[in-house]
């Protein structure tokens, strides 16, 4: 039985966007991306690398909803609740998959502002960026958007 029965895990390649939040914040290690662009689970002992494979956060930071893990499905998760007025979004990352850091900040910007028309969220976004040159990229997109 391979691991994705295992753990139950599954990305979904309609709403994938190969963002690589997943693969980055999987501390454990475990997920990597397949050929096909989405992430898969890797083969691992009982514990897994560095003792961590059951936090789940992959589902958490999943932009689009794509992952389900250990029967977890994104629609079933809370909505924010009403009181929150801002959330911050770490920027996507891009500095070990070199991922292109403008496409990342136009994935990120319209990601939010399909998922604010989807659920009809006022919530304010606040763009967390660490590099200048990503500040410039998020600045320009944010003004013309």
């Amino acid at each position: 039985m391979g691991m994705e029965q295992k753990t139950h895990f599954m990305a979904d390649k309609l709403k994938c966007i190969s963002c690589g939040k997943c693969v980055n914040v999987c501390f454990g290690m475990v997920l990597f991306f397949s050929e096909e662009g989405c992430p898969r689970i890797r083969n691992f002992e009982r514990f897994g690398w560095r003792g961590r494979w059951r936090c789940q956060h992959c589902l958490a930071v999943c932009l689009t909803g794509a992952i389900s893990i250990f029967d977890k499905k994104p629609e079933n998760s809370l909505p924010l609740p009403p009181s929150e007025k801002s959330i911050a979004f770490c920027c996507i990352s891009t500095g070990e998959i070199h991922f292109p850091n403008d496409k990342a900040a136009e994935i990120a910007i319209q990601t939010v502002k399909e998922y604010k028309r989807q659920i009809k969220s006022e919530i304010e976004v606040i763009f967390n960026v660490f590099k200048d040159l990503d500040y410039g990229i998020y600045k320009k997109l944010l003004r013309t958007n």
